[in-house]
């Protein structure tokens, strides 16, 4: 078995909750693996050259997308997460929950690890491992956080002439050199 998948796979299975940032480019992953997590989500190149060892992280879009009757949607969302489990996947995917309830229903009623997508308005991550859930996505977060943070330097290189929002809180270049080395 592939040692990187099996990694993943007891990670999900482990007494901590796993948060799996997602790294969009090397500089990325750089930071990401300078702040001590122990794995990340692969982007989608490293998926398509992936071997055929995988940790499958089944999801259904039913929260996220808002998908049927509200009041049906608990139930199809286990439905199908409990259908992948049975099928082989390795961690079950809910994004688009918020709410602690759901999210403490979920872990119940799934038969697998539940993987929760961080956003605006969700638990912390020690709330999240308090109700069971096993791992913590960030999905493209990070990534609209740094477009956010892009869009304001540019809009003040542009409309004031000047550049704090690009100083500020920036990595010094000898750190990022330090990166790569």
């Amino acid at each position: 078995m592939n040692k990187k998948a099996e990694l993943l796979r007891n990670l999900h299975r482990g007494s901590s909750i796993l948060v799996l940032p997602n790294a969009w480019d090397a500089a990325s992953a750089r930071i990401f693996e300078r702040a001590g997590f122990p794995a990340l989500a692969p982007a989608i190149q490293a998926i398509r050259a992936a071997v055929p060892e995988m940790v499958i992280n089944a999801h259904t879009d039913i929260f996220l997308n808002a998908i049927g009757e509200e009041a049906t949607r608990f139930e199809r969302a286990v439905e199908r997460l409990n259908v992948y489990a049975r099928v082989g996947a390795d961690c079950l995917f809910a994004p688009g929950v918020r709410d602690r309830d759901t999210i403490a229903k979920l872990v119940k009623a799934v038969a697998g690890p539940l993987n929760i997508l961080a956003v605006s308005g969700s638990p912390t991550i020690s709330e999240m491992q308090a109700m069971g859930v096993a791992r913590v996505s960030v999905g493209s977060g990070p990534l609209r956080a740094t477009l956010g943070l892009l869009d304001r330097i540019a809009r003040e290189l542009h409309d004031e002439g000047t550049y704090r929002a690009m100083t500020g809180g920036a990595i010094p270049y000898d750190e990022v050199n330090e990166l790569f080395s």
